[in-house]
């Protein structure tokens, strides 16, 4: 039996793992005098999926409950036209 039972979940949520307190949290530098909340996450994640922690000041998972990655194109798929 698989150690993992979870679902593959093909969301934007789960770049949040889909839990709300996820997309709360904010983190703050006072020596660069900058805030990073969900939508730094997201777009951190929107160019890499795969990635186990975001480069923001957040340090957040990018991967879904399942333990693999969301594929953007899957996930937010005909959200925008072809070259706009």
């Amino acid at each position: 039996m698989p150690e993992n039972m979870n679902c593959s979940v093909f969301s934007y949520l789960e770049y949040w793992q889909s839990d709300p307190n996820n997309w709360e949290k904010e983190a703050y530098d006072s020596s660069i005098n900058a805030t990073d909340n969900y939508l730094d996450h997201f777009k951190f994640c929107l160019r890499n999926p795969t990635a186990p922690k975001d480069s923001t000041l957040l340090q957040q998972n990018c991967m879904a409950n399942y333990g693999g990655p969301v594929d953007p194109a899957v996930a937010l798929g005909g959200f925008l036209r072809p070259g706009k």
